[in-house]
């Protein structure tokens, strides 16, 4: 029976066996008797922000290690780098009478000081480009977080830039190696550069390198550039406009380059002047005057860019490839040089219309291609060089390259080394007919457009009417070789062939070669080393070298050198002397030469002042379907007489005076103080003129000078008293254009009637000597020589023959060998610099007792071989007679010590 009141249990749940009790089930649902589901605790999208947020958290965590790491490292960083700013420029070439030749750049460029940067110009790039660059140390983190906003609102993530003015700087100029890579480890880099560039520099210094380094368009690099490019001006010139436009270039040159679009131009203007408004730069007032300012731009188009050259371009470019050369091709193209050449403009001028006036005139039968070359015959210094008609039509150089054959100048040569070794002299007669030589290719037989005079002619004749038998004659006793070797210490160094030729002329030379080598004559035996350029400096006139005159002394005896220049004069003053045209000009010396076909033509001459040598003919250049060839033939009526004396009379007539005028006026720059010690009482009480400088080394006169009759004015005599009292005065006007001067033979000073060792000498007017003696007692223990010496021993005058290849080598000095002249325009003495490169063959009676040496010779030019000589051949001397210069036909290799 049941029991009412007592629950039953549900099986299982304890105490009846069961496996326990189970919970009572889910009640049904009020509704339908569905069972309901639990809330969520958390959603979804509450989780995924508070992932987020943890990731925010981290990266701001490792962000600001990040910095710290990177901020300590800057802080920390010692100053191991410390960057030069030297960015490359212009290097300009000037003439020696100031004119600008040339602009050679690779970036044009002109670093000014900030000095000389207006305060504008500062404000303007510094409200643009970095307008707290006064208060960070480099990096302007600051700076970064701005950009980055503004760029995140206007939804133009490269629409401003971060860097500072000291990133851009460090990035531009490549310090410690630091690129334009786009990467975090290189923007860490430039951080550390712009660090300890704020480290070691200013402000200012920073700024001045900034404006000096960028690029501004148009291949303007720095603000006086970018002035000069944009506006004509120097930088130091510009008002607040145009600062405002050249601040706003660098963002992106080419973009706002007002050549291109002036509207872009005056938009980005206009935004760097309301930055400066804003910055307080400027005032409002000052800023609508800027706004309302029109763009000027100095001229219509934009300038070309790359190197620039104005004037001589055939000379400039020669002087470019002697610097090269000089100092290699890096450092010429780094710049910031300021070259001053040897250069004359007025003369040059006139060179350059007279060559082309001349060839307009026989262009179609005669040359159509000349060159000129004058050279300063005491310095060596170049003062005109024509290379060419046209150097738009072809930059060939041919004064400086051609090697062309010099015909008949090449007996001067031949002479000058036989009557320096005693074989010949002027006098000496040669029978002029034909002859027949034996050579290696057959037989040859030298000939005359004018056949052969079947008489005895002495060589002044010979070399007045340019008679060729003569000259091979003397060439064949004489020796090729030996010949060569004398055209090498007077400055030919193309190849020479020892043949009997030679004596015409058969080997190629430049005409700048061949010119060097007459100015020999011209300066009494002593050989100038032609110069283009005497100073180089840098842009802040720091000088780099000066380049003093180099004189190779008593390459020939004086004594020779006087019988080629009586024989030079006669050429001039003979009646049938094939210069005689050229007669016209005072004091005029010269040798005309025509080659073999009439395909080259020459003349060279010489006064006391200048030495030009000209060229002229119808070379042939090679082309694609031409081969090289010589040059053309001219014709019977094509002569060294009539197509080069013409060139060479109208230059002198116009040069001359300019150089005499050029040199007085910088003499007058330089005037010595007279030491009143040292001045006679003879000498004061003569025309009350001034001593002369006491300091300078006493000279002997180059020149003898012919009157004309066959006669010539030995100034080599040595007088060992004071003659009886000379009423001839000092300087006689000759009514001619010249005057005849007494003057001292040792110093070539005026000295006073009656002087001991003084002589009658006769000069172009104006370029006589002005200046009068010191004491004569004194000249000659100045230079070391005896008045009545006549004899020098020479034995150990020269560097034995196993000296090393670097032993000076002093050469060897004649009983009668005057130190270099004075220059009788300027009054200044050359010094002489002995040099390896001018040996003398003796010419002085043979010792008793003969002694031989063995040396290596290079067999090309017959002088002292070098390692670098691909042939070497040992030859024996007689000692004294073996060459002591090196050959200079191969050059070492890149790198190697010469």
């Amino acid at each position: 029976m049941a029991t009412t009141g007592t629950p039953r249990r549900p099986p299982g749940s304890g105490g009846d066996g069961s496996r326990g009790s189970q919970p009572p089930p889910n009640p049904p649902s009020r509704r339908g008797g569905r069972a309901r589901k639990a809330p969520r605790r958390r959603s979804f999208w509450r989780s995924l922000w508070t992932f987020l947020q943890a990731i925010v958290l981290v990266i701001l965590v490792v962000l600001c290690f990040g910095i710290g790491y990177v901020w300590l490292q800057i802080r920390n960083s010692k100053s191991t780098v410390i960057p030069t700013f030297n960015p490359p420029g212009r290097t300009a070439i000037l003439s020696s009478d100031g004119v600008a030749l040339a602009t050679v750049f690779t970036e044009n460029r002109q670093v000014v000081s900030i000095s000389k940067i207006p305060k504008d110009l500062q404000n303007a790039t510094v409200a643009l480009e970095d307008q707290r660059f006064y208060q960070h140390n480099g990096i302007d983190f600051w700076g970064i977080g701005r950009a980055l906003t503004r760029n995140l609102r206007s939804g133009e993530l490269k629409g401003e830039g971060a860097s500072t003015l000291t990133q851009q700087l460090a990035r531009t100029t490549g310090v410690d190696g630091l690129t334009r890579e786009k990467s975090i480890q290189r923007k860490v880099h430039e951080w550390i550069i712009a660090n300890q560039i704020e480290k070691n520099f200013t402000k200012q210094q920073i700024l001045e390198a900034y404006l000096n380094q960028v690029n501004y368009g148009s291949g303007a690099y720095g603000v006086e550039a970018a002035a000069g490019t944009y506006f004509g001006k120097d930088v130091q010139d510009l008002d607040l406009a145009e600062c405002a436009l050249l601040a706003g270039l660098p963002n992106r040159p080419s973009y706002w380059n007002p050549y291109k679009d002036k509207d872009l131009s005056r938009k980005q203007r206009d935004i760097v002047l309301g930055r400066m408004l804003d910055q307080k730069y400027i005032t409002n007032d000052q800023y609508q005057k800027a706004l309302a300012e029109p763009i000027h731009l100095a001229s219509p188009k934009a300038p070309k860019r790359g190197s620039q050259i104005y004037h001589a371009p055939f000379f400039v470019n020669f002087v470019m490839e002697q610097l090269k050369a000089k100092y290699g091709e890096d450092y010429l193209l780094r710049g910031n040089l300021r070259v001053y050449t040897t250069l004359n403009w007025e003369m040059q001028q006139v060179a350059e219309e007279e060559v082309r006036k001349q060839v307009d005139i026989n262009a179609r039968s005669g040359p159509n291609q000349a060159c000129l070359v004058a050279i300063d015959p005491k310095t060596g210094q170049i003062k005109a060089l024509v290379g060419g008609v046209d150097y738009g039509v072809s930059n060939f150089n041919i004064a400086t390259q051609a090697r062309r054959q010099p015909g008949s100048l090449f007996k001067a040569i031949v002479y000058a080394g036989a009557i320096d070794s005693d074989l010949v002299t002027e006098d000496t007669s040669v029978l002029d007919a034909r002859i027949s030589f034996e050579t290696g290719a057959g037989t040859w037989t030298p000939q005359d457009d004018n056949g052969y005079s079947d008489r005895r002619v002495t060589l002044r004749e010979a070399m007045a009417q340019s008679i060729n038998v003569p000259a091979v004659k003397v060439l064949k006793e004489f020796g090729p070789t030996n010949a060569v070797r004398y055209a090498r210490v007077m400055g030919i160094e193309s190849p020479l062939d020892p043949v009997l030729s030679l004596a015409l002329g058969s080997s190629g030379v430049t005409p700048l070669e061949m010119t060097s080598a007459y100015a020999t004559f011209a300066n009494g035996g002593n050989h100038p080393v032609t110069s283009a350029f005497t100073r180089v400096e840098e842009t802040d006139g720091t000088t780099i070298e000066d380049i003093p005159a180099a004189i190779e002394t008593h390459v020939i005896s004086p004594k020779a050198a006087k019988q080629v220049d009586d024989m030079l004069r006669a050429v001039v003053t003979d009646r049938y002397g094939t210069g005689y045209k050229a007669g016209v000009i005072p004091d005029a010396h010269g040798k005309t030469g025509t080659t073999q076909g009439h395909k080259d033509t020459w003349f060279i001459g010489y006064t006391p002042n200048l030495v030009v040598g000209v060229w002229a003919g119808r070379p042939v250049r090679a082309s694609k379907h031409h081969p090289a060839s010589y040059g053309e033939e001219m014709g019977g009526n094509s002569w060294g007489a009539t197509e080069c004396v013409p060139i060479w009379t109208a230059f002198m007539q116009r040069a001359e005076p300019i150089f005499v005028k050029a040199v007085q006026k910088e003499l007058s720059r330089i005037k010595p103080a007279p030491k009143k010690e040292d001045a006679k009482p003879a000498d004061a009480a003569a025309a009350g003129t001034t001593t002369g400088d006491q300091n300078a080394d006493p000279k002997k006169p180059r020149h003898k000078h012919h009157d004309g009759t066959g006669d010539t004015a030995d100034t080599s005599t040595d007088s060992a008293a004071p003659a009886a009292a000379d009423k001839t005065p000092d300087v006689t006007d000759n009514g001619d254009g010249t005057v005849t001067v007494n003057v001292d033979n040792d110093t070539g000073l005026i000295a006073p009637p009656g002087a001991p060792n003084s002589s009658r000498s006769t000069f172009a007017k104006g370029s006589e000597p002005t200046q009068r003696t010191p004491d004569y007692g004194k000249a000659h223990d100045l230079t070391g020589d005896s008045p009545s010496a006549s004899a020098t021993d020479n034995s150990g005058d020269n560097a034995p023959a196993d000296a090393p290849p670097d032993a000076p080598v002093t050469p060897r000095r004649h009983a009668d060998a005057p130190a270099p002249s004075p220059d009788p325009v300027r009054d200044i003495a050359i010094p002489a610099i002995p040099r390896a490169r001018a040996p003398h063959i003796p010419a002085a009676p043979r010792p008793k007792r003969v002694e031989y040496v063995t040396v290596s010779i290079n067999p090309e030019d017959g002088l002292l071989a070098t390692k670098w000589d691909p042939e070497v051949v040992e030859k024996t001397f007689v000692k004294g007679q073996e060459p002591h210069r090196h050959s200079h036909l191969h050059r070492p290799p890149p790198g190697e010590a010469q």
